[in-house]
This record gives structure tokens, C-alpha cells and sequence, in this order.
């Protein structure tokens, strides 16, 4: 029997081709779905992810029986639009561990340079396949659209009522599948002891989860829906309930002042120079190949006296990425728990900072790239900077990051200013070079580095960042030495976030890939801390090392010069969920803070 004639038949009135558009675009939507799910990690079970997503699939293809034959081929677009935000998706996931929030898709500070210099290195064969689907899906309409043209010429479309019918069926399917989740999810309430009711359930489906996974379980409306909403209520304030306002002010209470277990020095009069390390990972410190140290400074520096030092410290950035590690330094606070805060809250917030409590005389931050990437212009200022010397201020001086590597011209631009400064000043000094892929073209290569064998390229790339970031920090403080800097600061060198850096594919391994750095230089003590931290505690123990004895606020984190630790009345959750409400209420700058 020919295509087009069997195209042409009808059920209930409604003809094949059309059925067949229908169908397709389900097994097409219901194949990302599943594929993606698996591939970030994910169990795929019957009662949720297929059930659900079948349903979701149902649903979202429905609309193609409402529509008059000349935008049929529309049935495409979802499928295709879904296929580009789950292969995107896929890739943001292997790099923070939670799905690309739409607020990151939709900020144009989000996409970069080294956004796009990151993907290839990112991209995988199953983010291949996700793509081949919409473009065999389209195949298919394309080829159903020309043997209608052939075999069904003159004939009438199914009338309006049967396909409003078949619509109606789609939906009902979806709505039974729904039903069905929510039954799975309130025997799951019922197994903790959470409220069971109904309003309950539907309530929690329809309340974001503290990662963006636990939006997708609810199915891709849902999902969607709460995504689009946070889209459309970024900066919003929320309004603390009495027990929400009671909860933030006790774990702020329990961290105003510790007992502290070492005499901390008295360095009010000092400078505080702060270098944030881009994907600085511990256990590199230290680590030899062929006999060599990638890291023979930092190796050294742990070893001198008045250095104290922590490399046993967790990373807690978020979506955000780089721009969150910054704010847990300067603020003490760890990221809200959907989105990018520092795209979301910076230009409309009261941040505690820093700055704004050591009250140096000037206040500056060096970077190497554009004010706008990261949101550096937004968050520079409401963390209490009073200049952000950024690209174009590079260009101003004539140092050229190409030629010379991004780390050298950020820390050569500092010490072009540093000396003119008032004293004490405080100065945050960014580095890049290390960012993923690895690859500044301005950074001269290691002979031994490249001889190196068992190792694959990305390895290789990111171990001559970091030789490279090592000599250029070893040249910054020789510079403070010679401009007679050095011996008034304390220079702290902390990791902006940990790096996978052998298996970028690896997602499993992609999680809580090493401990982070901490090392305070030139302090008048000397420690080496040991014990698990985490990265919500440098901006008390900072505090602490700067001789700041006041009784304001103190972050969310333990000191690492405080008693105590995890085993205290606040969890690290307790800190974040506390964070994430200081954050989206504006705490310090409503009139409800205590500080």
C-alpha cells in the first residue's frame, strides 16, 4: 500500500498523518527527556520520570490537533526549543551539579567569552544525540507534510470538534498522570511525617525545591512554570513570616561571637589584600609530577611563619558559579537557593560585607575581564568597593592580557595602584587563567609540563594554569616587597571554587571534586589548620585576623580561630536556608535586621 494512501486513512475522522505528527512528537519529547535524565545521573523510575514524563509529553504535543494544516510543521518547535535548553542543561550541570536556571539564559552578562570557550571542551556524545532527535522529528514532519500534499489533496481536515476532542483526551492523559505523581509524592510525605493533605501535596509540587532536580521530578509544566515565575520575580523581596525572622535572628545570634581557640593578632592597622583564585583546587598544592611541584610557592608559603592556612575547606557556590564564591568572601552569605544571586539580588540589596566592616580608607577590586561579566559592576558596589578596575582600565594602562596572561596583568594593574593608595586599604584582586577550558593564550608553556605522559589534555592544560598562577603570585609579592607593601598587609589567597579538571565528562566524579584552599599570609601567627571547613567560615575567621573585635555581624560560618564546628545548635543547612532568606527578604537593608 502506498505511503500517501495509508497517510490518508482515518481514525475517528481524524486523519493518520496527523495521529502521526502527534505520536512522533511524543516518542520524540519522551526520548530527551528520558536520555537526559539518565545522563545527568538520574534513576529513571516508573512511577515518576516515565509515568510523569509521559504525560508532560502528551500534554505538550497536544496542541498540534488544534492546528490548521499549513502549522502543522510548528509541532517541531517545542521539541527542538527542549532539545537546545536539556543539551545546555546538560552541560551547565556537569560543571555546577544542577540544572541552567532561565534566569542565567536570559541575562546577557551570562554569556561570554568564556562561556562559549568552555563548551566544546564540555560537549559529549550524548549531547549529540539529544540534538539528532528534533532533527529527525523534523525529518519526519517534513516528509508527512509532502505525501499529505500528494495523497490528500481536496480531501477535508478532520473537523474542529473531533480534533478539540482528541486535544481534550491529551489533557485528561496528563492530568491522570499528575494525579498519579502527586499519589507517589504524598505517600512519600506520609513516610517522613510531613503533612499528607492534599493542599499539602499540591503545594509542595508547586513550591520550588532547594535544587533545580527537585522542580524537574514535579514534570516539565511544572518545572517550567517555576522557573518562569523566578524569571519574572527576580529582586522581588520576600516577606519574612515571625518564625522566619525569629530563625534567621538565632543562627545570626549563635555566630555574633565565639570563644575563640588562638590569641588573634592585632592587625587593624594592616592592609588586607584579598586573592580570589580561580578553580584552585587543594589537592594540587603540593602534589608532585615526575618528581616536581606544580605549585612550589604555595608549597613554600605554607611553610612560613606567620602564614595560617586550611585545606580541608568545602566549596558551597551555587548557580552562580564564580560571581557566588566571591560573595560568600565579601558577605559571609552563601547563594539563594534558586538562581544566580548575584544577578538577582546584587543591584537591589544591603549586603554586610568585608568593606563595609573593616572601614579601610580605600576600598578597590581588580579583575581582568569586562564589569559586566559575572554582574562584577553590580556586586562590586553593594559589596562597598569604591572602584572596580576592570578591563577597560587595563587598557587605559597598556597592559594587554593577551600578551602577557590574564593573571600577570590583573596583578601587575594592582601594584600600578596599590602604592597611591591611603593606608590601610583594602584591595580583592581576581584571577582568571585557570578558568575552564585552561587555555590563555597569553600563558607561556612549561617545557616539563608538556613532557609529562599518563595525563590527558585537559589535566595538562589546567596543571600549566597553575604553574603559571603560581610564578605570577610569587612576582605579585616580591612587587608588595619592592614598593614596601608587604610587610603591612595581610594577603589572603582563597579558591574561588573547586575544578574537575582530569574527566570534565565524569559526572558522577563532578561532585565535591577536592577541597579548597585557604592561606592568610604575614598574619603574626602561624597555623595549620587540619579540620573539615567550609567555605561560609573565611569571612569570620578573615575578621578574626584583621583584629576585628566588634559585635556586629559576623557571617553565617565558624571562624576557623573559634571553638566549635558542626556539632554547634546550627547546621550547615540551617545556614543556608538562613542565607537564602537574608538574601531574598533584604535583612540588612529593611529595617528588620538586628545588626
Amino acid at each position: 500500500m502506498e505511503f500517501r494512501k495509508l497517510i490518508g486513512y482515518r481514525i475517528w475522522g481524524i486523519p493518520a498523518g496527523l495521529l502521526a505528527r502527534y505520536l512522533w512528537g511524543l516518542l520524540s519529547l519522551f526520548a530527551l527527556l528520558m536520555i537526559f535524565t539518565a545522563a545527568v545521573g538520574h534513576g529513571i523510575r516508573l512511577k515518576y520520570e516515565v509515568m510523569v514524563f509521559f504525560g508532560d509529553c502528551a500534554l505538550i504535543v497536544a496542541p498540534v490537533f488544534l492546528l490548521p494544516r499549513r502549522w502543522r510543521w510548528t509541532a517541531v518547535i517545542p521539541v527542538a526549543l527542549l532539545a537546545l535548553y536539556l543539551t545546555a542543561s546538560e552541560i551547565y550541570y556537569r560543571y555546577w551539579g544542577d540544572f541552567l536556571p532561565l534566569t542565567s539564559i536570559f541575562t546577557s552578562a551570562s554569556w561570554n567569552g568564556f562561556v562559549a570557550g568552555s563548551i566544546p571542551g564540555m560537549f559529549s556524545l550524548t549531547d549529540g544525540v539529544i540534538l539528532l532527535i528534533p532533527v529527525v522529528y523534523g525529518f519526519v514532519v517534513r516528509m508527512l507534510g509532502k505525501a499529505e500534499a500528494g495523497g490528500s489533496a481536496g480531501k477535508p481536515d478532520a473537523s474542529f470538534r473531533r480534533r478539540g476532542v482528541a486535544f481534550f483526551v491529551s489533557v485528561v492523559f496528563w492530568a491522570l498522570t499528575f494525579a498519579c505523581g502527586l499519589l507517589q509524592h504524598r505517600g512519600y510525605l506520609r513516610s517522613i511525617d510531613a503533612d499528607s493533605s492534599p493542599g499539602a501535596v499540591v503545594a509542595s509540587r508547586l513550591r520550588s525545591s532547594s535544587s533545580l532536580y527537585g522542580n524537574w521530578q514535579s514534570g516539565l509544566p511544572i518545572y517550567f512554570y517555576l522557573e518562569i515565575k523566578n524569571l519574572f520575580d527576580r529582586g522581588s523581596r520576600l516577606q519574612l513570616t515571625e518564625e522566619e525572622r525569629a530563625f534567621v535572628d538565632r543562627v545570626l545570634r549563635v555566630r555574633k561571637r565565639e570563644e575563640l581557640t588562638f590569641t588573634p593578632p592585632i592587625n587593624r592597622s594592616k592592609n588586607l589584600i584579598f586573592i580570589i583564585v580561580e578553580s584552585l583546587n587543594a589537592d594540587i598544592v603540593g602534589k608532585k609530577y615526575a618528581g616536581r611541584s606544580v605549585t612550589p610557592l604555595l608549597d613554600s608559603l605554607l611553610r612560613m611563619p606567620g602564614t595560617v592556612a586550611a585545606l580541608n575547606i568545602k566549596a558551597q557556590i551555587g548557580a552562580g558559579g564564580s560571581s557566588d564564591g566571591q560573595l560568600i568572601y565579601n558577605t559571609g552569605l552563601l547563594p539563594v537557593y534558586h538562581g544566580c544571586t548575584a544577578q538577582l539580588y546584587a543591584s537591589s540589596s544591603t549586603f554586610p560585607s568585608l568593606a563595609k566592616t573593616l572601614g579601610k580608607k580605600a576600598a578597590r577590586e581588580y579583575i581582568v575581564e569586562e564589569g559586566r561579566v559575572w554582574f562584577h559592576t553590580a556586586t562590586s558596589k553593594a559589596y562597598g568597593y569604591d572602584r572596580l578596575n576592570d578591563a577597560a582600565r587595563l587598557d587605559s594602562l597598556g597592559i594587554e592580557p593577551a600578551d602577557l596572561g590574564g593573571d600577570r596583568a590583573v596583578f601587575t594593574m594592582a601594584l600600578t595602584e596599590l602604592p597611591a593608595l591611603p593606608q590601610p586599604f583594602l584591595a580583592e584582586i581576581v584571577t582568571l587563567s585557570m578558568h575552564f577550558p585552561y587555555e590563555d593564550p597569553g600563558v607561556p608553556r612549561q617545557e616539563w609540563i608538556e613532557a609529562l605522559t599518563g595525563i590527558g589534555t585537559s589535566e595538562r592544560n589546567y596543571l600549566q594554569m597553575t604553574s603559571y598562577f603560581d610564578r605570577e603570585l610569587g612576582r605579585f609579592l616580591r612587587g608588595l616587597k619592592e614598593k614596601g607593601l608587604y610587610d603591612n598587609s595581610v594577603i589572603v589567597i582563597a579558591s574561588d571554587h573547586d575544578q574537575l579538571y582530569r574527566d570534565v565528562t565524569d559526572v558522577a566524579s563532578s561532585q565535591n571534586v577536592s577541597p579548597i584552599v585557604f592561606m592568610a599570609l604575614n598574619t603574626g601567627m602561624t597555623e595549620r589548620i587540619v579540620r573539615p571547613a567550609w567555605q561560609m567560615d573565611v569571612y569570620p575567621t578573615v575578621l578574626d585576623l584583621m583584629g576585628y573585635d566588634g559585635d556586629g555581624y559576623r557571617g553565617i560560618g565558624h571562624s576557623l580561630m573559634a571553638a566549635g564546628g558542626e556539632t554547634d545548635s546550627v547546621s550547615v543547612e540551617d545556614c543556608r536556608r538562613a542565607s537564602d532568606l537574608i538574601i531574598r527578604s533584604d535583612f540588612f537593608g529593611s529595617g528588620v535586621g538586628g545588626f
